[in-house]
Order: structure tokens, then sequence, then C-alpha cells
């Protein structure tokens, strides 16, 4: 099963469609706040990180997420 991270995820219009497109969408990250209650309401079960991606290094995703590198079912989605 393909598996995503929404990368700018806002209140999560394209994880939604993920979902509903029958991908496993294990978190979205967005610098804003504001967006959390919002993608949180509407893509339960993934997780909502509110923090810079710029300052986040893929050993946190591998981490919290046991997203390893050259997973060939695993997408990223930044729009």
């Amino acid at each position: 099963m393909l598996r995503a991270i929404d990368f700018f995820c806002g209140g999560g219009g394209m994880t939604n469609g993920l979902i509903q497109a029958g991908i496993d969408v294990i978190a979205g990250v967005d610098l804003d706040p504001e967006a959390k209650e919002t993608y949180e309401i509407n893509n339960s079960p993934a997780k909502f990180v509110n923090e810079d991606i710029t300052k986040l290094p893929l050993e946190y995703f591998e981490k919290e997420f046991n997203v390893q590198r050259n997973d060939d079912e695993m997408i990223f989605v930044g729009c």
C-alpha cells in the first residue's frame, strides 16, 4: 500500500484526496498552527506536524514515521 507525507499541507485538501484514493497518509507538515484543527478533523488518523519543513531532517521522518530511504511505496507531496 502506498503511504504519503503531505508537505505544506494547510488544512489538508490534498491529504483528503489522497486518503479518498486509498493512499495511507501518515502525516501533514505545515508551518501555520491555525491549520492544525481543520487538518486533524478532516484527515484522521494522519498526524499534523507544525514545523518548518526546512528545519526537519530526513532522520526525523525515519524516527517518527518509520520512513526509509529508497522506499518505493512512499510518496512525498508538496503543494
